[in-house]
């Protein structure tokens, strides 16, 4: 959970594409209102810790090819080790080959397998960043592309999944594509997962408001917009890290640190039966090794008394057989000058 550090962005957003590929309409707009939501006192990104690369922007930060790398390469070379890093991007994603591109503005439908930003590359840098928390957002593959409306493919999402120590929202699955709402002059992804961080994902008891709960509002607003009309859109979630991220913050009510103090009492209560339960599990197991000990002396004085007994009639058996031993002496002399006469073998004697 993101409670300490800085937070770091880079929003991407473009429209005016080459006419081989198709302009877009509101992915300018959606990386604007992405700006917007992180900068509210919900989220507490830092407005100079937020980079925006848009159409309208100054030359050395419109979206190109090689702006796009050269701001990837600073910015995330810039977090801390106990920072988060987030980076967005509206426009085109296209599948080239075992990998996937995001298109940037000077790409042409040619030119994508060596103009485009690949993912795994993207991967590579957020890998290096040495921020511990880091979140990718991609709302790719839009519906306003023109003659160029290409679905987001298997090798698309199989892209995305390659990330390591990396949370990812993508707008779409696999055959689908990005929806544009005219009337809100912004994407449907886009304009629900803003809702969730301004104000609508639930905050946990203590304010926090997770990228899980982002991620689950987003997700059903999203489909509750596109089943009635038909469509198919579903954001996915891609987690390759332990923990979640804590991505804003909401101020709490009285009722909700009434609830938080209800709900810290109940899991006092639980952890005291816990204890108790365990005091009871203790205390079984002391009776029953004290039994088990007692039983273990009685057998041991059990079989003290066995051996004693097995001592006292091998001394016995020894007197015995010396006696037999002297008798049978006795009795060879007694009939040695009896040639007739024969002293019975000991094994005999025994047999008597």
């Amino acid at each position: 959970m993101h409670s300490h550090g800085d937070k770091w962005a880079i929003l991407i957003g473009i429209n005016n594409y080459h006419e081989s590929l198709g302009k877009l309409a509101f992915c300018v707009s959606d990386a604007k209102l992405m700006r917007d939501a992180l900068l509210s006192p919900h989220c507490g990104f830092a407005e100079e810790n937020v980079l925006l690369l848009c159409d309208d922007q100054p030359t050395d930060r419109l979206p190109t090819y090689g702006n796009i790398h050269s701001w990837l390469g600073t910015w995330l070379s810039r977090p801390a080790p106990e920072d988060l890093v987030l980076v967005y991007f509206a426009g085109h994603g296209r599948p080239i080959e075992s990998d996937a591109v995001l298109v940037p503005l000077d790409a042409t439908l040619d030119s994508l397998p060596v103009t485009g930003i690949g993912i795994k590359y993207l991967h590579e840098l957020l890998d290096r960043c040495r921020a511990r928390q880091k979140v990718l957002i991609l709302d790719a593959c839009h519906s306003g592309a023109g003659r160029d409306v290409k679905v987001t493919t298997a090798e698309f999402r199989a892209a995305l999944e390659s990330g390591r120590g990396l949370y990812t929202i993508a707008s779409c699955d696999v055959n689908q594509i990005s929806y544009e709402w005219p009337e809100k002059g912004h994407g449907v992804f886009t304009l629900y997962l803003t809702e969730a961080l301004l104000d609508a994902a639930p905050a946990d008891l203590d304010g926090s408001v997770s990228l899980d709960a982002v991620y689950d509002y987003t997700r059903r607003r999203v489909l509750d917009w596109t089943k009635p009309r038909r469509l198919n859109q579903e954001p996915i979630r891609i987690c390759r890290l332990a923990g979640s991220i804590s991505i804003a913050r909401r101020p709490l009510s009285t009722e909700q640190r009434l609830a938080q103090a209800q709900e810290e009492i109940r899991r006092l209560r639980r952890a005291l039966q816990h204890h108790q339960q365990q005091a009871a599990e203790l205390e079984t197991v002391k009776q029953q090794l004290t039994q088990a000990l007692q039983e273990a002396e009685k057998r041991k004085a059990r079989a003290q008394e066995v051996e004693k007994r097995l001592q006292v009639l091998s001394e016995q058996n020894s007197r015995l057989t010396q006696e037999m031993e002297s008798l049978r002496g006795r009795l060879e002399r007694k009939v040695q000058n009896v040639p007739s006469a024969k002293v019975p073998e000991w094994k005999d004697w025994k047999k008597g």
